[in-house]
Protein backbone atom coordinates (compact mmCIF):
# COMPACT_ATOMS: atom_id res chain seq x y z
CA UNK A 1 0.00 0.00 0.00
CA UNK A 2 1.16 3.90 -0.85
CA UNK A 3 1.96 6.03 1.69
CA UNK A 4 -0.20 8.67 2.45
CA UNK A 5 0.52 12.06 1.56
CA UNK A 6 3.52 14.17 2.95
CA UNK A 7 2.06 17.58 4.40
CA UNK A 8 5.01 19.90 4.48
CA UNK A 9 3.67 22.36 6.41
CA UNK A 10 7.41 22.79 9.20
CA UNK A 11 10.71 23.82 8.04
CA UNK A 12 11.95 20.00 9.81
CA UNK A 13 9.51 17.97 7.65
CA UNK A 14 10.17 19.90 4.48
CA UNK A 15 13.95 19.27 5.03
CA UNK A 16 13.59 15.54 5.61
CA UNK A 17 11.72 15.66 2.05
CA UNK A 18 13.84 17.55 0.44
CA UNK A 19 17.01 14.72 -0.13
CA UNK A 20 13.79 12.39 -1.95
CA UNK A 21 12.62 15.38 -4.34
CA UNK A 22 16.31 16.08 -4.94
CA UNK A 23 17.18 12.86 -6.07
CA UNK A 24 14.06 12.05 -8.50
CA UNK A 25 14.51 12.68 -12.09
CA UNK A 26 10.88 13.34 -13.37
CA UNK A 27 8.19 15.36 -10.40
CA UNK A 28 4.24 15.32 -11.43
CA UNK A 29 3.47 18.93 -10.25
CA UNK A 30 0.17 20.44 -9.42
CA UNK A 31 -0.19 24.13 -7.90
CA UNK A 32 -3.11 25.16 -5.87
CA UNK A 33 -4.08 28.77 -4.53
CA UNK A 34 -6.68 31.68 -4.36
CA UNK A 35 -6.84 32.75 -7.72
CA UNK A 36 -3.60 30.76 -8.95
CA UNK A 37 -1.81 32.64 -11.61
CA UNK A 38 -4.23 36.40 -11.48
CA UNK A 39 -3.47 39.33 -10.33
CA UNK A 40 -4.35 39.40 -6.28
CA UNK A 41 -3.96 35.77 -6.31
CA UNK A 42 -1.60 33.76 -4.11
CA UNK A 43 -0.27 30.28 -4.15
CA UNK A 44 -0.79 28.04 -1.16
CA UNK A 45 -0.13 24.80 -2.07
CA UNK A 46 2.93 23.13 -3.90
CA UNK A 47 1.93 19.32 -4.43
CA UNK A 48 4.90 16.83 -6.13
CA UNK A 49 4.79 13.10 -7.03
CA UNK A 50 8.17 11.09 -6.94
CA UNK A 51 8.11 8.69 -9.98
CA UNK A 52 9.74 5.54 -10.44
CA UNK A 53 12.68 4.60 -10.09
CA UNK A 54 12.61 6.49 -7.10
CA UNK A 55 9.76 5.90 -4.17
CA UNK A 56 6.25 6.63 -5.01
CA UNK A 57 5.17 9.68 -2.71
CA UNK A 58 3.46 12.58 -2.54
CA UNK A 59 4.16 15.94 -1.29
CA UNK A 60 2.18 18.47 -0.49
CA UNK A 61 3.89 21.90 0.41
CA UNK A 62 2.17 24.17 2.45
CA UNK A 63 3.16 27.35 0.56
CA UNK A 64 1.62 29.95 2.79
CA UNK A 65 3.21 28.50 5.93
CA UNK A 66 6.63 28.13 4.97
CA UNK A 67 8.98 31.41 4.67
CA UNK A 68 10.83 32.03 1.54
CA UNK A 69 14.34 30.52 2.97
CA UNK A 70 12.60 27.10 3.39
CA UNK A 71 10.54 26.70 0.23
CA UNK A 72 13.53 27.85 -1.82
CA UNK A 73 15.50 24.15 -2.35
CA UNK A 74 11.73 23.44 -3.51
CA UNK A 75 11.84 26.56 -6.03
CA UNK A 76 15.61 25.03 -7.43
CA UNK A 77 14.10 21.81 -7.88
CA UNK A 78 11.14 23.39 -10.45
CA UNK A 79 13.92 25.45 -12.31
CA UNK A 80 16.28 22.85 -12.06
CA UNK A 81 16.83 21.97 -16.21
CA UNK A 82 17.90 18.38 -14.90
CA UNK A 83 14.29 17.05 -13.29
CA UNK A 84 11.42 16.91 -15.71
CA UNK A 85 8.26 18.44 -13.99
CA UNK A 86 5.14 16.98 -15.80
CA UNK A 87 1.67 18.72 -15.60
CA UNK A 88 -1.09 19.16 -16.81
CA UNK A 89 -2.37 22.52 -17.81
CA UNK A 90 0.40 24.29 -15.76
CA UNK A 91 -0.22 28.35 -17.27
CA UNK A 92 -1.20 28.93 -13.99
CA UNK A 93 0.73 27.40 -12.24
CA UNK A 94 3.43 28.90 -14.11
CA UNK A 95 2.18 32.33 -13.76
CA UNK A 96 2.01 32.47 -10.21
CA UNK A 97 5.00 30.66 -9.27
CA UNK A 98 6.88 33.19 -11.74
CA UNK A 99 5.28 36.54 -11.30
CA UNK A 100 4.73 35.59 -7.44
CA UNK A 101 8.05 33.96 -6.59
CA UNK A 102 10.29 34.72 -9.41
CA UNK A 103 10.61 30.47 -10.34
CA UNK A 104 11.27 29.64 -14.00
CA UNK A 105 10.21 26.32 -14.91
CA UNK A 106 12.51 24.45 -16.91
CA UNK A 107 12.12 21.04 -18.40
CA UNK A 108 8.27 20.92 -18.45
CA UNK A 109 5.93 18.08 -20.09
CA UNK A 110 2.30 19.89 -20.58
CA UNK A 111 0.35 17.13 -20.62
CA UNK A 112 -2.70 19.05 -22.33
CA UNK A 113 0.24 20.67 -25.11
CA UNK A 114 1.39 17.00 -25.51
CA UNK A 115 -2.45 16.22 -26.19
CA UNK A 116 -2.65 18.41 -29.14
CA UNK A 117 0.73 17.58 -30.58
CA UNK A 118 -0.20 13.86 -30.32
CA UNK A 119 -3.33 14.76 -32.37
CA UNK A 120 -1.00 16.28 -35.02
CA UNK A 121 1.53 13.57 -35.03
CA UNK A 122 -1.83 10.99 -35.11
CA UNK A 123 -2.05 13.08 -38.60
CA UNK A 124 -5.63 14.80 -37.11
CA UNK A 125 -6.84 16.54 -40.46
CA UNK A 126 -8.29 20.22 -40.56
CA UNK A 127 -11.54 18.45 -40.71
CA UNK A 128 -11.13 16.85 -37.44
CA UNK A 129 -9.24 19.94 -35.77
CA UNK A 130 -12.52 22.16 -36.90
CA UNK A 131 -15.00 19.60 -35.53
CA UNK A 132 -13.59 20.03 -32.14
CA UNK A 133 -13.54 23.96 -32.65
CA UNK A 134 -17.49 24.08 -34.21
CA UNK A 135 -19.07 22.92 -30.86
CA UNK A 136 -18.00 26.45 -29.24
CA UNK A 137 -18.10 28.43 -31.92
CA UNK A 138 -21.12 30.23 -33.59
CA UNK A 139 -21.47 28.13 -36.89
CA UNK A 140 -22.32 31.11 -39.09
CA UNK A 141 -18.85 33.04 -37.44
CA UNK A 142 -17.16 29.47 -38.01
CA UNK A 143 -17.88 29.37 -41.61
CA UNK A 144 -16.99 32.40 -43.09
CA UNK A 145 -13.95 33.20 -41.32
CA UNK A 146 -12.35 29.47 -41.58
CA UNK A 147 -8.79 30.48 -41.89
CA UNK A 148 -8.68 32.33 -39.09
CA UNK A 149 -8.75 29.19 -37.14
CA UNK A 150 -6.42 27.16 -39.21
CA UNK A 151 -3.86 27.67 -36.33
CA UNK A 152 -6.12 27.41 -33.53
CA UNK A 153 -6.56 24.04 -31.15
CA UNK A 154 -9.28 22.97 -28.62
CA UNK A 155 -7.21 22.23 -25.37
CA UNK A 156 -9.18 19.25 -24.00
CA UNK A 157 -9.65 18.55 -20.16
CA UNK A 158 -8.18 15.61 -18.72
CA UNK A 159 -10.85 13.07 -18.46
CA UNK A 160 -11.00 13.89 -22.02
CA UNK A 161 -7.32 13.40 -22.92
CA UNK A 162 -7.46 10.42 -21.60
CA UNK A 163 -10.43 8.63 -22.95
CA UNK A 164 -9.40 10.04 -26.38
CA UNK A 165 -5.91 8.36 -26.06
CA UNK A 166 -6.77 5.11 -24.61
CA UNK A 167 -9.66 4.78 -27.30
CA UNK A 168 -6.67 5.70 -29.66
CA UNK A 169 -4.11 3.63 -28.60
CA UNK A 170 -6.51 0.33 -28.42
CA UNK A 171 -8.01 1.36 -32.21
CA UNK A 172 -4.22 1.41 -32.87
CA UNK A 173 -2.84 -1.44 -31.28
CA UNK A 174 0.75 -2.33 -32.90
CA UNK A 175 0.94 0.76 -35.01
CA UNK A 176 3.71 2.33 -32.64
CA UNK A 177 1.47 5.43 -32.00
CA UNK A 178 1.15 6.27 -28.57
CA UNK A 179 0.38 9.33 -26.48
CA UNK A 180 3.23 9.15 -24.84
CA UNK A 181 5.47 9.26 -27.89
CA UNK A 182 8.03 11.92 -28.46
CA UNK A 183 6.79 14.54 -30.92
Amino acid sequence: MEPRPLVCDTEAILTAALPVLQECGTLILDCEGLRLGERGGALSLITLRTTAPSPIRTYIIDVARLPRSALQPVFDILSSPNVLKVLFDGRMDYSALYHDHGVELNNVLDIQLADVASRQKRGERQVGQFRRLQKYLRYVNFNLNREMYQQMHKLSGLGECIEEHITTRRASKGSGVSFWSSP
